[in-house]
């Protein structure tokens, strides 16, 4: 609820409807209606540059060695901290019209690790380590209320714009349902998540013959009896190996 109301009191007006839903903050590019159908359609585009850097120095902060920081503290809490884990990330969208109901989007492809130091760290606090972080994140138009969120490549200077898919579920008799995330995945451990969710990936979701080989390595993983296998294999053996790693470890990396 707070961070709705923070949004919305700084958006410009003309893009408030675009929270529609009430203390939930979760802003539309395309506003939800009835029988509003569109295809969805990526080609490759430009690398857009970060302003990151240029804007960290101004408080203070290093960024190229926040981000060494922030990803070496990833890794430690998981046996794989998806440091190759390659996603799409749109630099660029079009919405769809009445006319060409197509929604073109420009992508290129990204790593895990960025949203790690982006998105997923907004809300990092750290007093006289970290500067307002978010405040970092959105630029200079959090402070003075006009913030443009329909700007897409106004966000990819500043944001990692990992693309996922999220669903809402609201039910008829006016109850919104939320998922519990297990201990056992990277972001969110034990807090509310959206009624489901998931992520495009750069290869797996690619229109060449490696799409093959990924769903291939899906099916595999579905039918074989996986579940009992990985957790001993990932969390009894090579964790604790990593875990030993790390603790003989002697290099260090601070913010």
């Amino acid at each position: 609820m707070e961070m709705f109301h923070a949004y919305q009191s700084r958006l410009k007006p003309s893009e408030v409807p675009r929270l529609p839903i009430m203390n939930l903050p979760v802003f539309f590019q395309i506003l939800p209606s009835c029988r509003n159908s569109f295809r969805t359609q990526a080609a490759k585009g430009t690398q857009i540059a970060s302003d990151l850097p240029r804007e960290a120095a101004k408080f203070g902060l290093d960024w190229e060695g926040f981000q060494l920081w922030r990803n070496e503290a990833r890794q430690k809490e998981y046996p794989f901290a998806y440091s190759h884990e390659y996603g799409l990330r749109c630099v660029s969208l079009k919405s769809p019209s009445e006319d060409i109901p197509v929604c073109e989007m420009e992508v290129v492809r990204s790593e895990y690790t960025e949203y790690i130091c982006t998105e997923h760290s907004v809300n990092l606090v750290s007093p006289g380590g970290l500067p307002d972080m978010r405040r970092l994140m959105e630029g200079p138009s959090w402070d003075i209320g006009e913030l443009d969120l329909c700007s897409t490549e106004k966000s990819a200077r500043r944001y990692s714009m990992r693309m996922s898919t999220t669903a809402l579920i609201l039910t008829q008799d006016n109850y919104f349902v939320l998922q519990r995330r297990s201990q056992r995945v990277a972001t969110g451990m034990g807090n509310l998540g959206s009624s489901s969710a998931g992520a495009a990936d750069y290869f797996a979701d690619s229109a060449n013959w490696l799409r093959g080989l990924f769903a291939g390595s899906g099916w595999v993983f579905a039918h074989a009896p996986w579940p009992s296998l990985s957790h001993w294999l990932l969390w009894k053996l090579l964790w604790p190996l990593k875990l030993r790693s790390s603790a003989s470890s002697t290099e260090r990396v601070s913010p």
